[in-house]
């Protein structure tokens, strides 16, 4: 049988990973905290995996290109919906990742590594229900929702804070 996940399903298991990172302490709360480089080489193994995925989905989808009509996208929709599904699965990993290190984040970027996994469960969630429409129009629509998660400089402060390159 396959098992598919809905959004709601997908932003519960989110959800319920917090709160239980929260309430019983995720595996860094019994951990002493991370050096500044190991911090900066969990931070970049994450985040370059997850931007690896980012760059795929945007490179597939666009095609070089600033925009994409309806009719392709109605044309696309089965291949679009796929790449979708995979881009919310890896930015939930990302953020679980986050928020669940193998030991603390250092001081300085803990609550900015927070702001930033819990902004990334947002979009997760947004990609996720744009891989389960049934409509081109509604996955323009996920895809415009997903577009308006502010990011900022968050992940530029995280790197400058660990002092990291800007790329993998």
């Amino acid at each position: 049988m396959k098992r598919t996940m809905t959004a709601a399903g997908l932003t519960l298991a989110l959800l319920l990973g917090m709160v239980m990172t929260v309430l019983v302490g995720g595996p860094a709360t019994a951990r002493a905290e991370m050096s500044q480089e190991r911090a900066g080489r969990y931070y970049l193994a994450s985040a370059c995996s997850a931007n690896a995925v980012a760059d795929r989905f945007y490179r597939k989808i666009w095609k070089g290109r600033q925009t994409i009509s309806t009719s392709e996208v109605r044309r696309r929709l089965p291949e679009l919906k796929k790449l979708s599904k995979g881009f919310a699965i890896s930015e939930a990993r990302f953020a679980r990742r986050m928020l669940n290190p193998p030991a603390k984040w250092p001081d300085e970027v803990r609550p900015i590594v927070k702001r930033l996994a819990n902004k990334t469960v947002i979009f997760a969630t947004r990609r996720w229900k744009q891989a389960h429409v049934a409509t081109a129009g509604r996955w323009l629509y996920w895809n415009g929702q997903a577009n308006k998660v502010n990011f900022g400089r968050l992940s530029a402060r995280i790197r400058a804070k660990l002092d990291l390159p800007a790329g993998c």
